[in-house]
């Protein structure tokens, strides 16, 4: 996927991960490097492991990729510098080419936190074990954090790991905040006819079968976590401007291609 014609000073993007062909990435990212003037490819390719391989072979020809499931933990061990958020979590999801190797950043607690940010709450409920719920405990810190996890034993080590607490289902979905990190198609039956106050499910695909007061969506996490990723790619990290103007046309974007 292209952005404008191609041409000289054209960046070179692609989206790393299986399965990968659900991934909005690609018109989200398009859509604000439009916006910004930015001449881009955007690419889709299908990895399920051994990155730092592909890292190092001629296929590779970009400046900047999105990392998504299973590769996070690979992307962190593989970059040559690392983030705070990564450091934490042991999670990356944006590497950055740079003289002698990649820069690793996770911009998904940026994007989990500004995706909620209109909202008040004292507890945080996490359900998952995995690279995102990693991240939201670490992201949420400050509040009083709850996790459960189909493995109990996992759960017990991120409760310990990150200063919350291993609670049963019940009792993290009574949270104020809840943030499924699950797979896809796993949450619906789990929450079917259940009520509670916010949740924000990052499976973005998987269909409303709650009763929750408030539902967001997981594109809207998508979307500010890639907006972190174009701060570092175009601006040293640094907030951009009109971010929300960014936001919008990035969400109108995935709204026409559905």
């Amino acid at each position: 996927m292209v952005a404008r014609e191609s041409g000289v000073g054209m960046k070179n993007l692609a989206v790393l991960g299986y399965p990968i062909s659900h991934s909005k990435s690609p018109t989200i990212m398009l859509a604000a490097l439009n916006h910004l003037g930015v001449e881009a490819r955007f690419d889709v390719i299908e990895l399920s492991g051994g990155l730092a391989n592909w890292l190092s072979s001629p296929a590779n020809m970009y400046e900047s990729l999105s990392v998504t499931i299973p590769l996070k933990p690979e992307a962190c061990a593989v970059a040559m510098s690392l983030d705070a958020a990564s450091k934490a979590t042991g999670s990356t999801n944006c590497l950055i080419r740079s003289e002698g190797g990649y820069r690793g950043f996770n911009t998904d607690g940026f994007g989990l936190v500004n995706a909620v940010k209109e909202h008040e709450f004292k507890t945080v409920g996490v359900l998952g074990t995995g690279a995102t719920a990693r991240t939201a405990l670490y992201s949420f810190q400050d509040y009083e954090t709850l996790v459960w996890g189909r493995d109990d034993v996992k759960a017990a080590e991120l409760a310990k790991n990150f200063g919350a607490v291993s609670l049963g289902f019940d009792e993290v979905i009574a949270a104020d905040l809840v943030i499924s990190t699950l797979p896809i198609g796993v949450l619906p039956s789990m929450i079917a006819g259940r009520s509670g106050k916010v949740l924000l499910d990052i499976a973005y695909t998987n269909p409303s079968s709650s009763k929750f007061a408030v539902e967001i969506s997981g594109i809207e996490m998508l979307i500010w976590q890639a907006i972190g990723q174009l701060r570092q790619l175009l601006n040293d990290g640094h907030e951009l401007a009109d971010e929300q103007v960014l936001h919008d046309l990035m969400l109108r974007a995935v709204m026409m291609e559905e």
